[in-house]
Parts: structure tokens; C-alpha cells; sequence
């Protein structure tokens, strides 16, 4: 009981939760930590209200969701954040540590293949008091860091991490490889935005979880995007556009006359319209990138992460820099030097992502068609891999190379709105659409230039619509095509008329 009673009386004595000022608030700390200088007078919520656009029904948006994230002052009077949390951003606003105020911010810059977003206050005077945090170097492994996530409006909640790994992932806003922290800490509900330090300066930026280790954008990728932003000249990250194999195989070695070397990774694929396709060929071996030797796995010793794949050697590039190599090919070693391509995952036929665009879709009919997305697939949750539609991920996975045409993309059949003129035909549903009226369908444009040629038979016309596999085919007559839209559209409520084709 005496133990209860001092307790109770230290509890009283700190007063009301909350009643302290922002200007002597502490910042509480999931640990026991010496506490450092005010994070929040360089960290301030950022306050989203998304629309996006429901992949389903692509006339329409969800509902608008409010999501709270924090952002970073840098200089320039900015706000350094995560792509993800701005994505279909209608309205953002900023929020200091301790203040009621609300003030309006706007995008000045995105990257989603990256997942890093710069936004600017509209108000001159919103960041004043606060201070922009210096950005560090880049850690080294097992070093200490510290993660902060809101605890709420008035302070935040600092935590313990420790650097586990650095490895290559791929965004959460893109298929771009891009290197990473891997950051053991006990807390859960992080990932989306939280800012990590290390001795005062910015050292990354949280950007996904998996069970107790968070993924974090470490400070080298953050000082690359902000530099290569402040002239309003973005270059942005590159790629080489190949595929890599490891060369661990004696077999393989002697195939590709490598026998005396202990090093060196194969390519196994030089895609269409990559600025490297007149350069490298499948089988080359890549020895050194800018004169730092890669191994059979494609790795290279980085003095503070170990072992790391040489993707993070282009990670350190613009696009528009030159890459030299040093390759072999039939035996023979041989220098190259190419020039970098920015690095665009919409260059895929399957679009990744589309933050804050509509979604081309052609009504006929009843019969709803739009481009084959990463977002419809992701539909169907957490497990969509495995849960979503077996033709459309065959699509997906097998068939999403990049092209020569960058504008290809897989059309494909969500589904039917039911109505009397496409009786017999309302199951049909995600079906990648081959060709339309005889005709190739590669893009939105293809579908709509094909529906204006219609098979004619017996003095009437047709729309004749073939799918890939096993999805067979489906006729409509264009007789009363124009009488049933209108029928659809107040059926179903979509006001769109630019929904629908118009013969």
C-alpha cells in the first residue's frame, strides 16, 4: 500500500496528461533513453485526405480516408515525407507538435519509384520556429538508432532500433530496386512515414514492416533525391534494364569460357528499349561496375553493410550518368561504358501505379474494360499473390516484360453490368482481351479505334471480342447499342458519359 500511495502521489503531482506546453513537453520514449534535443521542433504531423480512384468501378472514388503521417523539415523550407503518404492526396494540411493550428501544404515534388515526396506550406511563415534537420551519413550495421512515431498531437514516442541488414527492395510505391534498413524494434503499427535519427541528424525514413523489423530509406537515398530536386531539373534513380543469374555453376563457366575466374555475375536478359540493349547481350559476365569487382551473386563489400548487391551502385546514380563495366564475353574481357536510363515501372504493360490519375476504362454495352493494373490486383488483400484472378497474375508475373512500345498495356474484361441487351453474356468477367472486331488490342487507344470498325453480317454489325486462353469469345449487336448505354449508365448511376464508347 505504501508503494501504491507514493506512486499515486508522483501522479498527481505531474498534472493532467497533456497539460505541460509544447515549449517543455518531453518526448516519451518506449525505452529508457537519455532524451535529446527537441525532435519535435524538426518533425510535424502531415494530415492526408485521400480519394482514390476504385479500381472496380473506375468512373467513381472510394471514400475519402483521413490518414495521419509525419514529415521531416529540411532546408528550403520544406517537408521531406514518404510517397505512399501523400498518394491520392485531395487535400494535405501540417500540424506542429503541440499546436491546434492547421496549415495547408502542397506537393512540390514525387517520386514513386523511390517512395520520397517533398511538399512546400502555402503559408510563407508555417515552418517558423522549427528548424530543418541535418540529413547524416549512412549507418553502419549493428549501430543504435532511434525511430519516432506520434504518440500524439503534443509529443512524440522515441524507440530503440538497432541495423540488422541492408538489403535491395522493392518500393512499396513501385517495382524500382532500391537499397534499404532492415530495423529490428519492438513496436508494431510503423512503416509509413516515421522518421529514424542517429546522434541528432536524419538517418532514414520509415517505409514498411514486417513482423518486429522495420524497412527504412537510408540517408544517402534521401540526400540524393533532395539534391537532385532542388533545381526543378528531376533526373531521377536508374536502371540498367537487365535481369541477372549467378555464375556459381563449374558447368556454366566452362560453357561461358569463365573457368579462371572466382568472380563475376551472368546476364540472363537485356530487356526491349533498355539504354544497355546495343551494349550487353544474354551471357555476358559482369566483372566490375565503375571499378568495384562484383561477385558470382552480383554482390560487392560496402566498407559499413558487408555484402550488398551492386544495384545500390546504380541507386547512387541520376539517370543520364555514364556506367562503366567491365565484362566478359567468349572469354574475352572487354570495357563498356553506357549511358543510364531513369527507371519508369510503367514501362511495364501491367501499370504499377497510377497515385492520383484516373483510370482509362471504355464502357460497351455492359461490358466494362480497363487496363490490367497492380491496383486491381491488390484488391483482393493482403494475400492477393495467391488470392486474385489465375489468368490475370499469369499476366502479370509471365507476360509484364518492358516493350519497345511504352505505351502497351493488357486490356482486359473486368466484368458485365447485367442489362437485356448483353442477356447470356453478364458472367463473363477478367478476361484479357486479344483482339476486338479482328483487330490487335494493345492499348485503350487499339480497343477504341477497333469497337469503330464492327463486323458486319446480314446488312447488321457486331462487336466481336476474342480473349486470351481459354476465355473464348463474346458477340454484341451494335443495334440499340446507343438506347441500352443510357438504360446502363441510370441503372448503375454512373455519370460519367465519358465512360462510355460512342459509336
Amino acid at each position: 500500500m505504501r508503494h501504491l500511495a507514493l506512486l499515486l502521489a508522483c501522479l498527481l503531482a505531474a498534472g493532467p496528461a497533456g497539460a505541460q506546453s509544447a515549449a517543455t513537453a518531453p518526448i516519451s520514449s518506449a525505452v529508457t533513453l537519455p532524451v535529446p534535443a527537441r525532435i519535435e521542433d524538426s518533425v510535424v504531423r502531415v494530415l492526408v485526405s485521400k480519394k482514390s480512384v476504385d479500381p472496380n468501378s473506375p468512373w467513381q472514388f472510394e471514400e475519402v480516408e483521413q490518414q495521419t503521417h509525419l514529415g521531416v523539415v529540411v532546408e528550403g523550407n520544406r517537408i521531406l515525407t514518404t510517397a505512399y503518404a501523400v498518394a491520392d492526396a485531395a487535400f494535405i494540411e501540417l500540424q506542429k507538435f503541440g499546436s491546434t493550428r492547421k496549415t495547408e501544404l502542397k506537393p512540390l515534388f514525387i517520386d514513386y519509384e523511390v517512395n520520397l515526396a517533398l511538399l512546400k506550406p502555402v503559408a510563407v511563415d508555417t515552418l517558423e520556429k522549427l528548424r530543418p534537420a541535418p540529413i547524416g551519413d549512412d549507418v553502419a550495421l549493428n549501430e543504435k538508432l532511434d525511430v519516432y512515431k506520434a504518440r500524439d498531437a503534443y509529443q512524440l514516442m522515441r524507440m530503440q532500433a538497432s541495423l540488422q541488414e541492408v538489403g535491395i527492395y522493392a518500393a512499396v510505391t513501385s517495382l524500382y530496386n532500391l537499397a534499404a534498413y532492415l530495423l529490428k524494434v519492438q513496436q508494431s503499427g510503423l512503416g509509413w512515414s516515421e522518421p529514424v535519427f542517429e546522434g541528432g541528424k536524419l538517418a532514414g525514413i520509415a517505409s514498411g514492416q514486417d513482423a518486429n523489423y522495420v524497412y527504412a530509406i537510408p540517408a544517402s537515398i534521401i540526400r540524393h533525391f533532395i539534391q537532385d530536386s532542388a533545381d526543378g531539373d528531376y533526373k531521377g534513380f536508374p536502371s540498367m534494364g537487365i535481369a541477372l543469374a549467378p555464375l556459381v555453376s563449374p558447368d556454366v563457366r566452362k560453357l561461358l569460357k569463365a573457368e579462371k575466374y572466382d568472380h563475376g555475375v551472368r546476364i540472363s536478359l537485356v530487356s526491349k528499349g533498355s539504354a544497355f540493349t546495343s551494349l550487353l547481350k544474354e551471357d555476358d559476365i559482369i566483372l566490375e561496375v565503375d571499378g568495384v569487382q562484383i561477385s558470382e551473386l552480383g554482390f560487392y563489400d560496402h566498407p559499413k553493410w558487408g555484402k550488398i548487391h551492386f544495384r545500390y551502385l546504380l541507386n547512387k546514380h541520376q539517370s543520364g550518368d555514364k556506367l562503366k563495366l567491365k565484362i566478359l564475353r567468349d572469354g574475352k574481357e572487354m570495357v563498356i561504358e553506357g549511358q543510364l536510363d531513369r527507371f519508369d515501372s510503367n514501362r511495364y504493360p501491367v501499370v504499377i501505379h497510377r497515385f492520383g490519375q484516373p483510370e482509362p476504362h471504355l464502357i460497351v454495352g455492359g461490358f466494362i474494360f480497363q487496363e490490367l493494373s497492380r491496383p486491381y490486383l491488390k484488391q483482393w488483400g493482403r494475400e492477393w499473390e495467391d488470392l486474385a484472378p489465375l489468368d490475370l497474375m499469369y499476366t502479370y508475373v509471365f507476360e509484364n516484360k518492358p516493350e519497345d512500345d511504352p505505351n502497351k498495356r493488357f486490356i482486359f474484361l473486368n466484368r458485365v453490368l447485367a442489362d437485356e441487351f448483353n442477356r447470356g453474356l453478364s458472367d463473363l468477367k477478367q478476361q484479357v482481351v486479344e483482339e476486338v472486331n479482328g483487330q490487335k488490342v494493345t492499348s485503350m487507344a487499339s480497343l477504341a479505334e477497333a469497337l469503330k470498325h464492327p463486323v458486319t453480317r446480314n446488312g447488321k454489325q457486331f462487336v466481336r471480342m476474342k480473349f486470351v486462353r481459354e476465355g473464348g469469345e463474346a458477340i454484341l449487336s451494335m443495334d440499340g447499342l446507343a438506347e441500352a448505354q443510357e438504360r446502363i449508365a441510370k441503372t448503375y448511376e454512373i455519370k460519367s458519359p465519358a465512360s462510355f464508347f460512342k459509336p
